[in-house]
């Protein structure tokens, strides 16, 4: 009987507060959570998630590149290609 009225009263004690996150009593220590876990985050962003995406973007850069060099050859030789069946003709 003892224990359920201690029990009570410690959720009695925490009942009476304000919504935790809202609690001002709360802040500090919300603040320091919130530092971490921008830190921990900005950490992954910046070490692995950024440089990975990064080397796509290059990546398609370049293979965009070839293709368009690559489309501008096969345009001049169709070009040269049209302009000798022409002479033919």
């Amino acid at each position: 009987m003892a224990a359920e009225v201690a029990d009570a009263a410690h959720g009695a004690e925490h009942a009476s507060g304000a919504f935790p996150p809202f609690d001002p009593t709360l802040f500090p220590h919300q603040l320091v959570w919130l530092a971490v876990a921008f830190g921990v985050l900005y950490y992954l962003m910046s070490r692995v998630a950024l440089p990975r995406v990064s080397e796509v973007l290059e990546t398609r850069r370049a293979t965009l590149q070839n293709d368009l060099d690559s489309a501008a050859e096969i345009s001049t030789a169709a070009e040269k290609a049209r302009e000798i069946a022409e002479r033919h003709m």
